[in-house]
């Protein structure tokens, strides 16, 4: 009878284990895995009335001095109102391999944990720095939003954009609670880009 309960136990442990790998990864629209900084490699020039003209209708806030940030045009901030504004931060360069060459420095805002500098005494691009941090408390919203601030049990060093999609001469930072939600809101973005 022990071996039947021990049994049974081991097999819903590692159905357990089997869904929570399954939803903690995820994949594209096209069906691939999706990963960290994904290349879509085009001939677009891009530029930014391409966004905020209808349908992307990117609400530019703020356009970032560029001087410490090598290879790149413009930079601007601001978000998208889907059913909640995700925000979004997008690098201009003159062609695809510029945008490429600039990957180093997007991972300083959306890299994995141990390259995302926040810091401005750590940050080699510190334009935008506050617009950048999120404040991640113990109660997390709905749509890949956090919410809680410093005070109820939060930090404030955390990176609002957890994924990159780097097409024809843009690199595309997208908010999100982790790397796939993150990433749905790039996609979310380009698709309305690409309906134009």
């Amino acid at each position: 009878m022990n071996v039947l309960i021990k049994s049974k136990s081991i097999f819903f442990l590692s159905l357990a284990t089997i869904l929570v790998v399954s939803c903690s990864s995820g994949e594209d629209s096209a069906g691939d895995e999706i990963v960290l900084g994904k290349k879509i490699s085009n001939n677009n020039i891009y530029t930014l009335e391409d966004f905020t003209a209808s349908p992307v209708k990117f609400k530019k806030l703020k356009e970032y001095d560029v001087d410490e940030l090598n290879y790149a045009k413009s930079v601007y901030y601001g978000f998208r109102k889907f059913d909640d504004p995700v925000d979004y931060e997008i690098r201009f360069f003159e062609t695809h391999e510029d945008a490429l060459m600039g990957e180093e420095l997007v991972r300083e805002r959306a890299g994995t944990k141990e390259e995302i500098k926040l810091d401005k005494n750590e940050a080699v691009f510190t334009e935008g720095l506050k617009d950048v941090r999120h404040c991640f408390g113990e109660a997390q919203g709905e749509g890949g939003v956090a919410g809680g601030g410093a005070g109820i049990g939060g930090h404030c060093i955390n990176s609002k954009y957890r994924n990159y999609v780097i097409q024809g001469n843009i690199i595309l930072l997208c908010q999100g609670m982790d790397i796939n939600a993150s990433f749905r809101n790039c996609e979310k973005l380009l698709n309305l880009l690409n309906e134009e």
